[in-house]
């Protein structure tokens, strides 16, 4: 009886550990009204950590973004309007990147104690668009493209994190 209760608080904290939160906020100098989640690591980079990302996603008067920061351990840049592709089951989103952005240290991770180099970008998507679970998510830096294939469980991650902002904005 006691591990079936140890198994069953084990399994409820899991599930509530994994709903998405939306913090929401008024900004008090524009009145801006922020809408954002936590940062989520939806690609590991295997071994070495390399290329690791980790996304959140935010909506500003409206206007919805999902933020990056990879962890590149080289010096690579992305131009704005660049347009990164999320292959989703149901097909292609593209969402084109706010600014012209280079790699830094500590971009990737600044509350970390690692400082390697990585690159901090912001898109802006359509976040009604993605109607499937993302499969693959295309960056193009400019020595190549950074194809990223995202495991199922962080494709069910993603999807929270959208459905999320998308029900904290309709109330």
């Amino acid at each position: 009886m006691r591990k079936i209760i140890v198994l069953l608080l084990g399994l409820l904290s899991i599930i509530c550990c994994q709903a998405q939160k939306v913090e929401i906020s008024v900004d008090d100098f524009t009145g801006d009204t922020i809408l954002k989640t936590s940062w989520e690591k939806i690609y590991s980079g295997g071994m070495t950590g390399k290329d690791q990302t980790r996304i959140q996603i935010q909506q500003v008067n409206g206007t919805q973004y999902i933020l990056f920061r990879v962890f590149t351990d080289r010096v690579v840049s992305i131009n704005k309007g660049a347009e990164i592709m999320f292959k989703t089951t149901d097909g292609i989103v593209k969402a084109p990147t706010k600014d012209y952005v280079i790699a830094e240290q500590g971009a990737w991770s600044p509350n970390a104690i690692n400082n390697n180099l990585g690159i901090f970008f912001t898109t802006k998507p359509d976040l009604s668009q993605f109607a499937g679970k993302i499969e693959k998510i295309r960056i193009p830096l400019n020595d190549g493209n950074l194809d990223l294939t995202i495991k199922n469980k962080d494709a069910d991650k993603i999807e929270k994190m959208i459905k999320a902002i998308l029900n904290a904005s309709n109330k």
